[in-house]
């Protein structure tokens, strides 16, 4: 695995900044993304028709521009995020990560022993097919290899403190799932947009508390849910954020 260019942003205290491949499986996507000179390419198999090889091919196109492939997956599901480790993904995102128990155990599977209980494959591409020593690439990849969790649900939000422990890389918000939880005909309105600020400002405070990295998505939004969006949510991860 090369090294990984949001974390070495975020070590050295600098803001990462990246946006979506959208549902187009083409790698050239991700090329623009890095020749326009963002900082990683997030490739969403949630909720996209992407297979394992569209999202091989964006990741060696993130390579040759020299971006952070981070990798939205369907759910929690420690053999499919093996199989993305193993081709050469830089970043895990686990959506509805709704306790600390369930944190902890994304953790696991993306970190080699003795931080976690990943799988080893001393001859898979992430391992440069075996010319990288095994316990070099397991060493490089604990390193690497970011984890980001997104707090969707109302019982995540409840339990924020102890996921912020948990030690993930960053945390993501998402003010319209949330949102969605408390509107109860499941559409978007301003009411529930409202009334999902009030979880979402102790959300804020918590990671930022926690010393984890928020993330934030794209403003291209109409204007309550973009003064909403930028708050608490936005495609950048940053060491620091100003909280309340």
């Amino acid at each position: 695995m090369q090294q990984n260019r949001v974390k070495k942003i975020l070590r050295e205290g600098g803001l990462a900044l990246g946006t979506h491949v959208g549902g187009i499986p083409d790698p050239q996507i991700v090329e623009l993304i890095g020749l326009a000179g963002f900082d990683a390419a997030f490739i969403d198999m949630e909720h996209t028709t992407f297979d394992l090889h569209d999202v091989q091919a964006m990741v060696m196109a993130a390579e040759r521009v020299g971006v952070t492939p981070i990798v939205r997956t369907p759910g929690f599901d420690p053999a499919f995020i093996l199989r993305l480790l193993d081709m050469g993904v830089q970043g895990v995102q686990v959506p509805h990560v709704s306790s600390a128990a369930v944190a902890r155990e994304a953790v696991k599977a993306v970190r080699y022993p003795p931080e976690g209980e990943r799988g080893m494959a001393a001859g898979s591409r992430a391992a440069n097919f075996g010319k990288t020593p095994l316990l070099e690439h397991m060493a490089q990849s604990n390193r690497e290899a970011l984890l980001a969790c997104m707090i969707e649900d109302m019982e995540a939000v409840e339990q924020i403190e102890e996921i912020a422990a948990v030690g993930v890389t960053p945390i993501r918000s998402d003010a319209i799932t949330i949102a969605c939880t408390l509107c109860r005909s499941k559409v978007v309105c301003s009411m529930s947009i409202k009334a999902a600020s009030k979880p979402a400002r102790p959300i804020s405070s918590t990671i930022c508390g926690s010393g984890m990295p928020p993330t934030c998505v794209p403003s291209a939004s109409p204007p309550s849910r973009r003064i909403f969006l930028t708050r608490f949510c936005c495609i950048a991860l940053s060491p620091s954020c100003a909280c309340g």
